[in-house]
């Protein structure tokens, strides 16, 4: 399996607003079910957390990974991965994306973008005896959850899931190796462009002004983003202000030119025209889409 193949790129619900976007499947099923695209090289729009069961291989960016018995897996967006036809490939899958948290934009925890999902390091972690009862249990409240509309539906698989990840960031941090990021400057740099893009989702910034911020050259910044991110700085932060935009127009009562100006961007026509490049959608358009 070379690089030079094809990669696709894969979407859960892609702008349809009236779905949840976040799944829980079993594992083998959907693996045969898709078993054509599932051994190719591939990526995904969204998050996924797989949790395989016996021991497995796994391919994450064209590295195998030998996975043993009860394994969490974090695949950040857009990272390359692909099942190992060889292996049994049995347990859990989870799917979700940025539009499953909007209710809860402010709120959402930063181990979400920077821990569990950052694509640096270790993409898998054992489970331990003493977490495997606790994650079960919690799985199978969101498949019962999962299993028919409810009242506050979102609002509880939201609370549901937040338990389950707020377990699995125990469970990597107890495996984390700190030295292996503090010896890495790549790393380092990384992690320091995610939060300055954070800090400057207010401004219209430019990636010579977080490069020079970060003191790493624009060439440097770009490498490193393409080679953990499979983005480049200008995409990276252009997606994530996008995402900001989602979650306003989501969860806020502020006209369409209020969240324009709230974004650095100097007129109402400008932010449209990004907007839909981003999403397909006007701002209009995606309120109007809304659930």
């Amino acid at each position: 399996m070379t690089t030079s193949q094809p990669v696709k790129e894969y979407h859960l619900h892609k702008n349809d607003y009236s779905k949840l976007h976040f799944e829980i499947e079993p594992m083998r099923p959907y693996y045969e079910k898709n078993l054509e695209h599932c051994i190719k090289p591939h990526r995904h729009s969204f998050y996924q957390i797989l949790w395989f069961r016996p021991a497995s291989d796994h391919f994450v960016d064209f590295e195998i990974q030998k996975l043993g018995a009860n394994t969490l897996v974090f695949l950040d967006k857009y990272q390359i991965h692909y099942f190992c036809p060889y292996s049994k490939n049995e347990g859990i899958l989870i799917h979700f994306n940025d539009y499953f948290l909007l209710n809860q934009a402010r709120d959402a925890p930063k181990y979400l973008r920077y821990f569990l999902f950052n694509g640096l390091g270790k993409t898998y972690n054992p489970v331990s005896k003493d977490m495997e009862p606790k994650l079960e249990q919690l799985i199978q409240l969101m498949q019962g959850e999962l299993g028919e509309s409810r009242f506050q539906q979102k609002e509880m698989l939201y609370h549901l899931f937040s338990s389950f990840l707020v377990l699995a960031e125990r469970i990597k941090r107890k495996n984390y190796q700190e030295k292996s990021v503090e010896e890495s400057a790549d790393y380092e740099v990384l992690f320091a462009f995610k939060q300055a893009t954070e800090e400057k989702l207010a401004e219209s910034v430019s990636v010579a002004e977080l490069s020079e911020q970060l003191n790493v050259s624009n060439k440097k910044l770009s490498l490193i983003t393409q080679t953990y991110l499979h983005q480049t700085p200008a995409q990276f932060i252009a997606s994530r202000k996008a995402l900001e935009a989602k979650r306003l127009l989501s969860n806020t009562q502020l006209s369409i030119k209020e969240i324009a100006y709230g974004l650095g961007f100097d007129q109402a026509t400008y932010f449209t025209k990004f907007f839909k490049k981003q999403t397909e959608l006007t701002p209009k358009e995606f309120r109007a889409a809304l659930p």
